[in-house]
């Protein structure tokens, strides 16, 4: 089943059939099928081509990660349909949970003789079971908005069938609206100064405070709280992902387990009142 739901209608739509790419406020596709199910939502309007690029662009970014035999990463085509390519999207990503879950065709035909449940019996289990084996959704959100500037930020929550645990997280994209220019690291300057860093500290801080619960009141506090055990609170290495902007500050966005040991990926903002120096 595919379905689609934009704005305050709601319509269901043949992945096969041409899908027109009129504007929307709001959009959600759900491939649900075999008791695996892909859902991807946007919050929030892409109104020029420019713009429209650019999502597709993100959306390519943070879906998919699969490679070929040549160590190219599988991803659609965008041509300019962004609700056509959205559909695309959902439909890949279905097709690669699938894969996970069951095993491509060639390792299905290689277990044909074994006492492990088929795919028909595994899906069929599930549907009477009124649950999934595999799930992933992700959200993605116009987060911030200026007459020059526009950020999208995304947030994922999936979980594949026999897996140790779901896996979640998310990071943001900030470009230009005048020529498309994504911001991220280069937007900072002075980052490897000790003010800097003592920023980052306060705001590591602050997010432990805010989302997890912890006060680490002291850098030993902190300390215990990062990955690496070689990791100094006062000069905290930033993040591997493009930090991005949003109403409160510039956010640094971190993979799971790259600062802290929680499973929840750390997420430091650094108000702007106090960011305005390091801004190029």
């Amino acid at each position: 089943m595919v379905a689609a739901a934009m704005s305050a209608c709601s319509t269901k739509t043949n992945s096969s059939a041409i899908i027109s790419d009129e504007p929307f406020d709001s959009l959600t596709i759900e491939v649900d099928s075999m008791a695996v199910s892909m859902t991807l939502r946007v919050y929030g309007s892409a109104d020029d081509s420019l713009s429209k690029s650019l999502l597709a662009q993100y959306v390519n970014e943070t879906l998919f990660f699969m490679e070929d035999e040549n160590g190219n990463i599988i991803r659609p085509a965008y041509e300019g349909n962004l609700r056509a390519f959205l559909q695309t999207c959902a439909q890949q990503k279905w097709e690669e949970m699938k894969n996970d879950t069951f095993g491509t065709p060639d390792e299905e035909e290689a277990d044909e003789d074994s006492d492990i449940p088929t795919v028909e019996e595994l899906a069929e289990e599930a549907i009477r079971d009124s649950m999934s084996l595999s799930t992933y959704e992700i959200n993605y959100t116009k987060a911030y908005e200026t007459d020059s500037l526009v950020t999208w930020t995304s947030e994922y929550n999936f979980y594949i069938h026999a897996t140790a645990h779901p896996s979640f997280g998310g990071t943001g994209l900030t470009f230009r609206k005048a020529d498309g220019q994504i911001l991220g690291h280069d937007m900072l300057k002075d980052t490897d100064s000790q003010a800097f860093r003592q920023l980052m500290k306060e705001g590591l801080r602050q997010w432990l405070k805010d989302v997890l619960e912890i006060d680490a009141a002291t850098d030993q506090d902190l300390k215990e709280m990062l990955y690496g055990e070689s990791f100094d609170p006062n000069a905290l290495p930033m993040p591997e992902q493009r930090p991005f902007l949003t109403t409160e500050g510039v956010v640094l966005p971190y993979y799971e387990n790259e600062l802290t040991f929680s499973r929840e990926p750390a997420m430091i903002t650094i108000p702007y009142d106090k960011v305005k120096p390091y801004l190029k």
